[in-house]
């Protein structure tokens, strides 16, 4: 009984760390700069609710793309294309991606693009609890500060996010758990398997268990966004 009461003082700086954590978890994740002009626009995919490309049309509209240029993901969001087309924003001026399927096959692209078209600076638009994991991974994965690459994290305005009260809300909830998630996952993922070769071999090797962990991590993410507190 006494190591009992001996450890007492550990866990509750334990879990007054964790506690202090998880309420300041919406701060770490909304990792946003501040507004500064860049050569071109980027209005990144799975904009489910139309708020990524409104802000990335409010930044093109008020001259922050200096190129007049603004690069969406249309497989993903078929309806940025109307979106931008009804706010006269011509195709000349619309980049499509290419063969881009998640965050870091869209980081990848866009970095190609900026080498190729000799540019440094780029706007990147997307949800709030995003954009710490867009910096992690135009920085430590596609190493855009090696290239010479300036990224600017701007966050759409989504009803459903408020960066100090995030766990109020089910889908604002259930997003920033699939955030944390998804950190560990892609560091694996490209930093590790792809860079030594081993991605396609493993997803080959293993697509069973894969199949079974994605409906498992879906069905968590739906029970978390019909959560309203």
């Amino acid at each position: 009984m006494k190591i009992f009461f001996r450890f007492i003082p550990f866990f509750i700086i334990f879990f007054a760390a964790a506690l202090l954590s998880f309420l300041n978890l919406g701060k770490f994740l909304d990792d946003h700069d501040p507004y500064q002009k860049a050569e071109i626009i980027v209005s990144l995919g799975g904009d489910h609710t139309g708020d990524r490309i409104k802000r990335a049309y409010e930044l093109y509209r008020n001259g922050y793309s200096q190129s007049g240029k603004i690069i969406i993901n249309p497989p993903s969001d078929a309806h940025a294309v109307k979106y931008l087309t009804e706010h006269n924003v011509t195709r000349e001026h619309i980049v499509f991606m290419r063969h881009a399927t998640n965050t870091v096959t869209e980081l990848r692209f866009v970095k190609n693009f900026l080498l190729n078209h000799h540019m440094h600076k780029v706007i990147i638009v997307s949800d709030p609890p995003h954009l710490r994991r867009i910096r992690f991974l135009a920085n430590s994965i596609e190493k855009f500060p090696k290239y010479g690459l300036q990224c600017t994290l701007i966050g759409s305005s989504p009803l459903w996010w408020n960066t100090d009260h995030w766990y109020r809300q089910g889908y604002a909830l259930a997003f920033a758990f699939s955030e944390i998630v998804k950190f560990p996952i892609d560091y694996v993922k490209y930093a590790i398997l792809e860079r030594y070769g081993l991605l396609e071999p493993f997803r080959e090797h293993c697509k069973p268990c894969l199949n079974r962990l994605r409906r498992v991590y879906k069905k968590i993410f739906m029970e978390l966004w019909k959560i309203y507190l």
